[in-house]
């Protein structure tokens, strides 16, 4: 079967599928998430052909690449945001569109209920959509008109999708109670791969405790100003502790940093911001021992799993 999967994709997650391109050619996506990535992999070893329509902000025009059975279609995903907004994502829309209609998959698997979720529905292909977040309850953290614009295209796509899958019980229920969606919601939740846990090095061994966070967007919701002042106490406690800080808007320089810095928080602080995945993982696991996660509201979180395998 050719399964087409429309959703962010960090792009370079599935660089060995693409032995004839450098790693150059190979831009790198819409960082974020590695579900897609898991799921491609995981269609693929079932023996599936598998087609993936992302888009990616670094490009100024679409790319196609081409594996053994892979193929992925890279739209252009405007800067800054107001572009996008404005119009409520109709060339992000369109493209995956254009991308599901050129590629005539046998079916669609479309991540998010906003640009990818109403680019699948415009085709005519069988579409499942998968609800990843409480649109609603993300605006109430961060009430904002791109927040706002983004629960509009949410409701497009909620009421008008017929076959809709959550990855948890608290996702469906908030869909079925604010979105009125009265049809079966199939709770699906996300996976990683399965393997060995990684025994670490035990503390003593390491001679200091490294924390880590992973939130990517700064505000009200992820409650990072709360977690810097807890480490602060931490920290004047114990002066060798550590808080690596990983996720958009947490780089040295970006709004988290600046933070810190005004308020007199950044010790002991290091701002990673956004790392490809298989780095996280290798930060993970060679260096952290706790993981803090001091999100006021999540959907699943994913984060957990995969701290589960160290």
């Amino acid at each position: 079967m050719k399964i087409g999967i429309a959703s962010p994709l960090e792009v370079h997650t599935l660089l060995s599928h693409f032995s004839k391109y450098s790693l150059e050619e190979i831009p790198e996506g819409y960082k974020g998430t590695m579900i897609p990535t898991y799921l491609a992999n995981g269609l693929l070893n079932l023996g599936h052909t598998v087609s993936m329509y992302t888009l990616d902000p670094s490009i100024s025009s679409p790319k196609v690449l081409k594996g053994e059975n892979l193929t992925i279609y890279i739209g252009v995903y405007r800067n800054p945001a107001r572009f996008r907004m404005i119009d409520l994502f109709k060339a992000e829309r369109d493209y995956i569109c254009r991308a599901i209609n050129l590629d005539k998959p046998d079916i669609v698997n479309a991540h998010w209920t906003y640009e990818f979720a109403l680019g699948a529905l415009a085709t005519q292909y069988p579409t499942i959509i998968t609800a990843h977040d409480a649109p609603l309850q993300i605006l109430k953290y961060q009430f904002d008109l791109y927040r706002f614009v983004r629960l509009i295209m949410a409701w497009w796509a909620i009421r008008k999708t017929e076959n809709l899958s959550a990855v948890s019980l608290y996702i469906s229920n908030h869909l079925k109670k604010y979105f009125l969606y009265m049809d079966k919601i199939k709770i699906i939740p996300n996976g990683i791969p399965l393997g060995e846990r990684t025994r670490l090095p035990s503390r003593s061994e390491r001679k200091k405790i490294i924390f880590f966070s992973i939130a990517n967007g700064w505000g009200k919701r992820k409650n990072e100003k709360k977690l810097l002042h807890a480490f602060s106490s931490v920290y004047n406690q114990e002066p060798s502790t550590e808080l690596w800080m990983f996720g958009a808007s947490h780089g040295v320089g970006e709004v988290a940093h600046k933070w810190a810095e005004t308020h007199g928080l950044s010790q002991g602080v290091k701002f990673k911001g956004s790392t490809m995945h298989s780095e996280l993982m290798r930060d993970i696991e060679k260096y952290a021992d706790i993981l803090v996660h001091p999100s006021l509201e999540e959907s699943f979180g994913n984060i957990f799993l995969e701290a589960g395998k160290f």
